[in-house]
């Protein structure tokens, strides 16, 4: 019989990568797209909304833009 249990470590880095917080830059980088469409295509729905993580500051949930990017490729 095979023992399918992950390491505790493995599963807590995965849990942190999916909460973590990007920045616009990183937004670019994953989704191919310019600064203006990604806010154009939050504004219009397209796209996860942003959240404030400062004064003046926004991020978006790593898990939201991958779950974009999962929900984009099944339209395709």
């Amino acid at each position: 019989m095979e023992n399918n249990t992950q390491d505790p470590a493995v599963e807590i880095a995965a849990a942190v990568e999916q909460n973590r917080i990007v920045r616009l830059s990183d937004v670019i980088r994953l989704t191919g797209r310019s600064r203006a469409s990604i806010y154009r295509d939050v504004a219009e729905g397209r796209m996860p909304r942003q959240i404030p993580i400062g004064p003046r500051a926004v991020g978006w949930r790593f898990r939201d833009i991958a779950a974009h990017l999962v929900k984009l490729g099944e339209n395709t």
